[in-house]
């Protein structure tokens, strides 16, 4: 069972203008004010000077902040690395909750922590991908258009694929999804565990985008999809995607948002060098 007050140490990769959303994420985090909660950012980045000039300004009593430099990865290493960059880092940590956030992401609510509700055992908790998120009683909510738009999509999904999602279907990958188990489909960019778990997830999925990677293969969503392949086997609780809101899903309107995914194509840190 988890203590009171635990011990949160969230983990991102920013290199890059990816820094300048990891900023903005972390300053919208004390925005909430989640106060008496022991927080520890760990960013890995390529330039932990411009990092160190970031964080100085931000610190305080139970904010705190780890920079770990990295090599400027180019894609999709940078992605498809990043259980291995964890997992040799948090195996030295002292903490009682794991994060993995992306840096594009940007708390919009005070119910972020409601998660520590159902933490417990089995000790992972994944979010449902919000682009494919299929729930009846939300989408006879939306507009017509959107719900018969968003049907039309499901099916034709889920013919082709055998399950709504974007699954790997290589044989030869270690992220394959067997046609017959392709069920929920859970997204990339937010996934929480006690230190433990997490460990084990990180560094069994780090194994295996390791062996990928050694025989010239890339998932066809990288990290996301050796995520959703150990979800096949393994038990876990599950968030909706009010924790990975992208105002662009029309279907998701009825959810209120927790994380917001920024629209980088609409975002002006797109064009930072």
């Amino acid at each position: 069972m988890l203590k009171r007050n635990p011990t949160v140490a969230f983990f991102t990769v920013a290199t890059n203008k990816y820094l300048y959303y990891w900023e903005r994420m972390f300053q919208s985090y004390i925005d909430k004010s989640f106060l008496n909660v022991d927080t520890h950012f760990h960013v890995f980045t390529d330039d932990s000077f411009r990092a160190r000039g970031i964080v100085g300004k931000y610190e305080n009593e139970f904010t705190h902040f780890h920079i770990h430099e990295i090599q400027n990865y180019i894609w999709p290493e940078a992605t498809l690395l990043r259980y291995e960059i964890i997992a040799n880092e948090l195996k030295y940590i002292d903490c009682d909750v794991a994060i993995h956030i992306d840096a594009d992401m940007l708390f919009v609510s005070n119910r972020f922590y409601d998660f520590l509700d159902v933490l417990g055992e089995p000790g992972i908790i994944l979010v449902e991908h919000p682009g494919f998120y299929f729930k009846f009683k939300y989408l006879l909510r939306c507009h017509p258009l959107i719900s018969i738009r968003y049907l039309l999509k499901y099916f034709k999904n889920v013919l082709l694929s055998g399950g709504f999602g974007s699954w790997e279907s290589n044989k030869e990958s270690t992220s394959y999804a067997p046609r017959k188990l392709r069920k929920t489909y859970y997204c990339g960019a937010l996934w929480i565990g006690t230190k433990n778990k997490f460990l084990d997830l990180c560094t069994e999925l780090a194994l295996c985008t390791s062996e990928d990677l050694r025989r010239g293969i890339v998932a066809i969503h990288n990290d996301e999809s050796h995520l959703n392949r150990w979800a096949l086997n393994n038990i876990f609780h599950t968030l909706t995607p009010a924790y990975c809101y992208e105002e662009s899903y029309r279907h998701l309107e009825n959810l209120q948002p927790i994380l917001l995914a920024v629209n980088k194509k609409k975002n002006e840190v797109e064009n930072l060098d």
